[in-house]
């Protein structure tokens, strides 16, 4: 297994993010790394999800250097989770992406499951340069606008007009989220990010998902006039994708490498 190493990084605000840094393994092609790449965890979950420490283990391996961030508000990270915007976020992806573990690396990656899959893919917007290459594993794409329709209309008002709301998910049972929140849904509409987007990106997502419906993903594509923008859908993968694991690996590695990929096929 990979030497994981974690590391604190500041922000300009005097908060640190927890970082774990899965490093390349010695011996690669020609006794160079293929690249780094960044994974971004979902909404409430952190950088030691069953998707991202799956990246660590496997990729390292075969020339990857891994790095994992607890975003504001989530894990072993500084700020509050009530104040959790795509905005914000996308601040600690670029700020973890000046290490020179990963802005010195001959290729770079980000890669982003559910919420931050909308974070990574924003990310490159606002900055093209930073990776050259995207996977995004079951984006939310439009999740705010889906679940603020599961919501009474007196507590949706509520929220709109400026409260605090208390989360009505099961595993974030007692967080709360700002009003201001609320100002992705038009600053970082997934409308907006498909007209936007320029990286050549992956999705992957699972016919199963019942988080984040599938059909988001080709709404996203169908937005989109991009011909680099490719799409794999999983038979039977829920949102977590537990049981394809080998596969999601599989396929973001061939995918970040590129055609001329650096090793063969992961063995899980």
């Amino acid at each position: 297994m990979s030497e994981r190493r974690t590391t604190r990084v500041p922000l300009p605000s005097g908060v640190e993010l927890a970082v774990d840094i899965y490093t390349a393994d010695s011996g690669t092609v020609d006794d160079e790394p293929c690249g780094a790449l960044i994974a971004v965890h979902g909404f409430g979950s952190g950088r030691r999800g069953g998707k991202i420490e799956e990246l660590g283990t496997a990729l390292p391996a075969l020339g990857w250097t891994v790095i994992a961030l607890d975003l504001q508000g989530h894990g072993d990270s500084g700020g509050g989770f009530d104040l959790t915007t795509v905005a914000r976020s996308i601040g600690d992806v670029r700020r973890v992406a000046e290490l020179p573990e990963f802005r010195d690396a001959p290729r770079r990656a980000l890669v982003g499951s559910s919420f931050g899959g909308v974070v990574a893919a924003w990310a490159a917007v606002e900055d093209p340069t930073l990776c050259d290459r995207l996977a995004l594993i079951a984006p939310a794409f439009g999740f705010l606008d889906r679940y603020l329709l599961t919501l009474p209309d007196d507590e949706r008002a509520a929220w709109e007009g400026g409260a605090t709301h208390a989360l009505r998910v099961p595993h974030l049972a007692g967080q709360e989220l700002a009003a201001s929140v609320l100002n992705d849904r038009t600053r970082h509409s997934w409308r907006r990010l498909a007209e936007l987007l320029v990286t050549p990106t992956l999705i992957i997502h699972g016919l199963r998902d019942e988080t984040v419906p599938w059909q988001a993903t080709i709404d996203f594509t169908d937005a989109s006039e991009r011909d680099d923008l490719d799409v794999i859908l999983l038979g039977g993968g829920d949102h977590r994708l537990a049981e394809q694991m080998g596969e999601l690996t599989h396929h973001i590695y061939r995918f970040a490498s590129g055609n001329d990929s650096c090793h063969t096929r992961p063995d899980n």
